[in-house]
């Protein structure tokens, strides 16, 4: 580098670029964007009309659909979902007959671990004479 200075060369441009070309440039990319614009809007509102006027009402196979029994997908999981927990809540938390022959009833969850604390869980006998 400092032989080419050392020649008479300078290192760096001496003059900057031509205004007018780079105007006329911008000028003429801002042009073509307005004309892409306006021919989009006009190409928009042809096929809109075309559109409109082939419209015949849909599809003659759509007015004779009909539905088909089976499994359907939920519209409102969530909703669903919150009904699910609160039956299950009321469930747990309340008495109620599972079979009322055999005398059997469902008791709170909190009733039932304090019996399970108080009286223990149940054991067979089998059990402990097998284990020793």
């Amino acid at each position: 580098m400092s032989e080419m200075r050392a020649k008479g060369t300078p290192g760096h441009e001496q003059s900057d670029a031509h205004a007018r070309p780079v105007a006329v440039f911008e000028v003429g990319l801002l042009v073509w964007i307005v004309i892409s614009g306006v021919l989009m809007v006009g190409l928009f509102y042809y096929f809109t009309g075309r559109e409109a006027e082939r419209d015949t009402g849909g599809s003659p196979l759509a007015e004779t659909r009909t539905v088909t029994p089976g499994p359907r997908l939920q519209t409102t999981p969530s909703d669903e979902l919150e009904q699910l927990r609160a039956r299950d809540e009321e469930r747990i938390h309340s008495y109620a007959w599972v079979s009322e022959e055999q005398g059997v009833v469902r008791i709170p969850i909190e009733r039932a671990m304090d019996m399970v604390a108080e009286r223990g869980l149940p054991t067979r006998e089998n059990a402990k004479a097998g284990s020793q």
